[in-house]
């Protein structure tokens, strides 16, 4: 069994960007609305505070003046205040604020090919036999063509149509899967009885797709 999957790999470079751009404020709109909504507030709570001032003087018999002079510090002070902080809300009302992202990416396109085999283990689980499924990175036409050597090495991988890291991780997926043993370093690996029976089933130039049944015999 084998598969083929596509997928998408790449790179970015991701950057924030905030603008700022100043509209136009009139004296009207900058000035003068906010200080005429700073007066009508003002001038509420000014007559509040008269109004209870006066009931004091009243009950304690204070003058009038008095409860005057309260409403007008106070209708004084809201003024100035709300006029400032209605003045600068204007002000930053009129702020434009843009923020956005930018990305720079380089992506690519990858192909990978992954052969699946089904492996019988006759002498595992006490005799009963059991099935194995394991993966190479490689695709049926180039297993086909390495099938045919009796010797494996990564020259000779090369020359099946892989590259140099492939045919590096294609000796590591055997040897660790049991279908070649290496007996020296400078010298090409050779098959195991478990690599045997996988030439034999791509013998010919076999393997384009299908199911693959592999009967390991243990010797």
């Amino acid at each position: 069994m084998y598969e083929r999957d596509r997928y998408g790999a790449g790179v970015g470079h991701f950057s924030s960007v905030e603008k700022e751009t100043w509209q136009q404020v009139t004296f009207q709109a900058g000035v003068l609305v906010p200080f005429g909504q700073a007066a009508v507030i003002a001038g509420s709570w000014g007559l509040v505070i008269t109004i209870a001032a006066a009931v004091v003087c009243n009950l304690e018999g204070w003058p009038v003046k008095y409860a005057l002079l309260a409403g007008a510090l106070a209708a004084a002070v809201l003024l100035a205040w709300q006029s400032v902080m209605a003045i600068e809300w204007t002000r930053g009302a009129y702020l434009a604020r843009e923020r956005y992202e930018t990305e720079r990416k380089q992506g690519a396109q990858v192909d990978r090919t992954v052969v699946t085999l089904e492996v019988i283990d006759r002498h595992a689980n006490n005799g009963y036999g059991r099935t194995v499924y394991e993966d190479l990175d490689i695709s049926p036409e180039q297993l086909a063509l390495v099938a045919k050597a009796e010797r494996l090495s990564k020259r000779g991988l090369m020359s099946a149509g892989l590259n140099d890291a492939q045919a590096m991780r294609l000796l590591a997926q055997l040897l660790a899967m049991g279908y070649i043993v290496r007996q020296a370093d400078n010298e090409p690996a050779r098959w195991t009885a478990k690599g045997e029976a996988l030439r034999r089933a791509f013998a010919g130039g076999g393997g384009g797709g299908g199911g693959l049944l592999v009967d390991v015999s243990h010797q």
